[in-house]
C-alpha cells in the first residue's frame, strides 16, 4: 500500500446489529462507541481508495468470529460505489481482519453493517 493512493480520510459510519440480548443502552453506550470507532479505525487504516474517486455511501455486510476473524465481507447492494469501489471497502475489511475484539467482548456484534462514506466528510 503506498500513501501516494490514500486519499483524504473518507468518514465511515458504524451501524452495528446484534441478535444477542443487548444490557440496557446506558450501561453500555460509551463501550458501543468505543467499539464502532475502533472498528472504523482499523478499517479505515486499511481502505486504499481507488485511482477514480468514490462518492457516495456503501454498506458492507461482516461476519465475524469472537475475536474478530472475519468470515464474510461484501458490499450491500445498495452500495452506490462502483464495482472497484466496492471491492476496495471489501478488502479494506478483510485486510483489518481480525478486527477489534478484546475488551468489547460485552458488545461484541458477530453481524454488523459497516456504512463506509466516501464524500470528504
Amino acid at each position: 500500500m503506498t500513501t501516494a493512493r490514500r486519499h483524504a480520510v473518507p468518514a465511515l459510519m458504524l451501524l452495528l446489529a446484534t441478535s444477542a440480548v443487548a444490557q440496557p443502552l446506558s450501561e453500555d453506550a460509551e463501550l458501543h462507541r468505543a467499539y464502532s470507532q475502533a472498528v472504523r479505525h482499523a478499517i479505515r487504516t486499511h481502505w486504499v481508495l481507488p485511482a477514480e474517486g468514490v462518492t457516495g455511501q456503501c454498506p458492507v455486510l461482516v461476519r465475524q468470529l469472537p475475536g474478530g476473524e472475519v468470515l464474510h465481507a461484501a458490499a450491500h447492494p445498495a452500495c452506490a460505489f462502483d464495482e472497484a469501489g466496492r471491492r476496495s471497502v471489501e478488502d479494506a475489511v478483510w485486510a483489518a481482519s481480525p478486527l477489534p475484539y478484546h475488551g468489547f467482548e460485552r458488545v461484541f456484534a458477530r453481524e454488523m453493517r459497516v456504512t463506509v462514506r466516501a464524500d470528504g466528510e
